[in-house]
């Protein structure tokens, strides 16, 4: 028979290990803030180290030629290193995108063409045989980084509502866009790529192909959707309590892992489909 008596001591323990959990986000939350762009290098890396578990052979050899060999999660956030040099200046504002008041894509703002830059760079690589070496391997890095972005809560503007607005949790001051760009990931996830891609790779085939379904323009649209809800949790000005801290907390990265297992499964169809002729969506490689 289960002994139902109240133990102390085990109740002294367990309200023990909560608050140090709490201590824990709390600390992360304060000292992890060093990224502003969206993800940061973990995301970004996570999201590409996942899309490279689903390549086809055919894909990832001719991905493995134009980055002469390396790995797709080294360049993941190749596109925020160089977004500001005279070079790639034009791109700087193909990192978010903006949709109506109701979650239609819209580009309404030059700040805001994540569609524009990545619809140019898929078209433009669908004839990458004629390109040289260094233009498909720029393409690359490119659609990788922006296929991250466009699935990253913070990066979705509606048109009408701002992200100026800051907030506290666990008694720090954030704004939102901040929030979500600069170390929500090391609250919950502090592991590598590769561990946390495996982590996130739940999806059985079907789910996958159903994920992969769709155009750019669905998949901005879709996201919209998800992350709209993120407005109703964040109350500008707000000082949150801990329990109200910790809720935000853990909701806000159930929807960072499942926006970025997206981005993952989405970034291996679009490289197929590129690198692979022979690819379906319905031959998935595992």
């Amino acid at each position: 028979m289960y002994n139902l008596v109240f133990n102390i001591n085990s109740f002294y323990n367990l309200l023990m290990n909560y608050n140090k959990l709490l201590a824990c986000v709390f600390l992360i939350l304060v000292v992890g803030v060093g990224e502003s762009f969206a993800w940061g290098k973990l995301g970004h890396a996570t999201i590409a180290a996942l899309a490279e578990r689903h390549l086809t052979d055919s894909a990832r050899k001719n991905v493995d030629k134009y980055l002469n060999g390396e790995s797709i999660v080294k360049y993941a956030s190749w596109m925020d290193a160089v977004r500001r040099t005279p070079e790639y200046r034009h791109t700087s504002g193909w990192h978010s995108t903006s949709v109506t008041s109701k979650g239609k894509h819209s580009m309404w703002s030059k700040k805001y063409r994540v569609y524009e830059g990545l619809g140019t760079e898929i078209e433009k690589m669908r004839d990458y045989r004629s390109m040289t070496d260094s233009a498909v391997a720029v393409g690359i890095k490119i659609i990788v980084h922006l296929i991250g972005d466009m699935h990253c809560p913070g990066h979705t503007f509606f048109k009408g509502t701002s992200q100026g607005f800051g907030f506290k949790v666990f008694g720090k001051d954030f704004l939102f866009h901040k929030f979500w760009d600069s170390g929500l990931l090391g609250i919950s996830r502090k592991w590598s790529a590769e561990r946390y891609a495996s982590w996130l790779d739940k999806c059985c085939d079907e789910e996958m192909i159903l994920l992969m379904q769709g155009s750019l323009e669905d998949w901005i649209e879709e996201n919209a959707g998800e992350v709209r809800k993120i407005y109703d949790w964040l109350e500008p000005g707000r000082n949150y309590n801990t329990k109200e801290s910790l809720d935000i907390v853990m909701k806000a990265s159930e929807l960072s892992d499942s926006q970025m297992r997206k981005a993952g499964y989405r970034l291996a169809h679009v490289l197929n489909m590129i690198f692979d002729s022979g690819y379906s969506v319905g031959a998935l490689a595992r």
